[in-house]
């Protein structure tokens, strides 16, 4: 990989880079277990979604239903799930059969390392780091992206340089389509009205054409100085995790998501019946305690003309039952042992 570009945030890098892979207006396949700012990003960068399911491996991209797609796209954006390395040396070699260029997204999952030794990042042609809040590495704001070639490179600094610099209109855009994404998923996923689509279908716009802003130059530096703390990081996150397990194994019908040696947790995730795991999301969010049952699928938040798909099973699957708790630099060992003590409690109350 080339030196990092700095970027104004993990979307934008994302946007960029789509941007200067190639000149189409197409689609860009994905899984639809991400973030909204994905979405949002595909738009900024002049495409569309088309959404492949997941496999319950690693949560990821399944590589196999994407052989059948990929001569469809311009661009394939592969997911490290929840701190996961999806199957990415397969999605690497259907992109690169293909001829279709590949972004990893790496926002959740940075220290992570595949079966190989390689770091997260080392497959695709673009890898995009974020360091906002709740990332494995959290400064407060602003992305990296790097390049597999000096040539692209060059081609995604050449995009940055004809940047706007509102930062503060793009962190605004940004933090509304969050916000939004939040609000209408805790009042109705995954059944919502016209009025709250198109509401939805506004903020992703605004994201899309306010959020992409000229970086600040000196994120390279603070990720270069936060960095030497990785180890650190990722060596308490995976003794949080362990903690989390080890008081919630036992619980009949609760499932632990997939964990993998080379992973890095971004929280800690269980799969629960959806109508329990329904209950216990409510009652805790209604007291205001750190959880939350991302990513779901997202079509159901889309505009039908915004996207196309397949079927979605594991997708589905995932997204009825998936409940997930903070692992994060502020948790003490003491604070992750009430916190998992506390979800045990109310999954059993709720049983």
């Amino acid at each position: 990989m080339s030196d990092p570009i700095p970027v104004g945030s993990g979307t934008a890098g994302i946007a960029l880079a789509l941007r200067a892979l190639s000149p189409g207006r197409g689609w860009v396949a994905t899984s639809p277990t991400v973030c909204a700012n994905v979405v949002a990003a595909i738009l900024a960068g002049g495409r569309r979604p088309l959404f492949i399911d997941i496999e319950r491996t690693t949560l990821g991209l399944d590589p196999e239903l994407l052989r059948a797609e990929v001569s469809n796209v311009d661009a394939v954006i592969a997911v490290h799930p929840l701190g996961e390395l999806c199957q990415i040396q397969e999605i690497a070699d259907v992109c690169r059969a293909a001829g279709v260029p590949l972004i990893e997204d790496c926002a959740q999952a940075e220290g992570a390392t595949d079966a190989d030794g390689l770091p997260v990042g080392s497959r695709g042609n673009v890898a995009v780091f974020s360091y906002g809040a709740g990332k494995i590495l959290d400064l407060g704001g602003g992305g990296l992206v790097h390049a597999n070639s000096a040539d692209l490179r060059t081609r995604i600094v050449a995009q940055t340089a004809v940047l706007g610099d509102d930062t503060d209109a793009a962190q605004a855009a940004l933090d509304a389509l969050s916000r939004g994404y939040k609000r209408l998923y805790n009042q109705s996923y995954p059944k919502f009205g016209k009025d709250q689509i198109d509401t939805f279908a506004d903020l992703l716009r605004d994201a899309a054409e306010t959020g992409i802003v000229a970086p600040e130059r000196d994120t390279v530096e603070r990720a270069t100085r936060a960095r030497r703390a990785l180890q650190d990081v990722v060596a308490a996150r995976r003794r949080h995790q362990q903690i989390y397990r080890e008081i919630l194994t036992g619980i009949s019908g609760l499932q632990f998501l997939p964990v993998s040696l080379g992973g890095v947790p971004w929280r800690f995730s269980i799969w629960l019946d959806s109508e329990w795991r329904d209950r216990v999301l409510k009652q805790m969010l209604a007291m205001g305690k750190k959880v939350s049952s991302w990513h779901p699928d997202i079509t159901p938040f889309l505009r039908p003309d915004m996207y196309r798909s397949r079927a979605l099973p594991n997708s589905a699957w995932y997204s009825g039952g998936v409940l997930n708790f903070w692992l994060d630099q502020t948790m003490t060992e003491d604070d992750v042992i009430a916190a998992g003590h506390e979800a045990r409690s109310f999954i059993l109350a709720a049983a």
